[in-house]
């Protein structure tokens, strides 16, 4: 418990992640130390893909590399409340916002980001209702399992806009 972005980022191919991880790391650390600096930098690398993958943008090294590699030159020799607080400035100061997520749609390009973003989502709900984090289940692809959850079935391609959705007067519902 407490490294689940380690694994998100890994699960998507993050391959960037063990270099920014140990660059956080110095080898005075104690374990508490070690373990607030992998939870921060881990969460901001989270942070950093989602803001790109819902705007579209490619999250790999190559594509970000001078970026990165100026966040690993500054969290170097930091501690773990240095680093939280870069991280925070630095994430706020992305230039993808994570708020485009309500633009983000299903394209022929992109359709495992979505499912991964929306498979991030779901689990996340069902941890705040309590029934557990089921991230597995919602990525799942084995078309043998039945509870296959596709993405048509939340996000269709020609996603809907606020101005489509029925009044609740039509439904012979009104406010009070």
């Amino acid at each position: 418990k407490g490294f689940e972005n380690v694994f998100y980022n890994n699960f998507i191919r993050m391959d960037y992640q063990s270099m920014v991880l140990r660059a956080a790391l110095n080898p005075n650390d104690d374990k508490r130390e070690i373990i607030k600096k992998i939870r921060i930098v881990s969460y901001f690398l989270d942070c950093f893909s989602a803001s790109r993958i819902v705007n579209s943008k490619e999250f790999n090294w190559n594509s970000n590399k001078a970026y990165l590699f100026g966040f690993i030159k500054e969290v170097r020799n930091k501690n773990s409340l240095e680093i939280r607080d870069y991280c925070k400035k630095k994430i706020q100061e992305f230039p993808y916002k994570i708020s485009n997520i309500l633009t983000f749609s299903l394209n022929d390009h992109n359709g495992n980001k979505v499912k991964y973003r929306l498979s991030r989502l779901t689990s996340s709900i069902s941890e705040q209702l309590r029934k557990g984090n089921q991230f597995c289940s919602y990525i799942n692809t084995d078309k043998k399992q039945s509870t296959i959850f596709d993405i048509e079935h939340v996000l269709a391609r020609n996603s809907w806009k606020s101005n489509d959705i029925p009044s609740k007067k039509s439904y012979g519902f009104q406010d009070e």
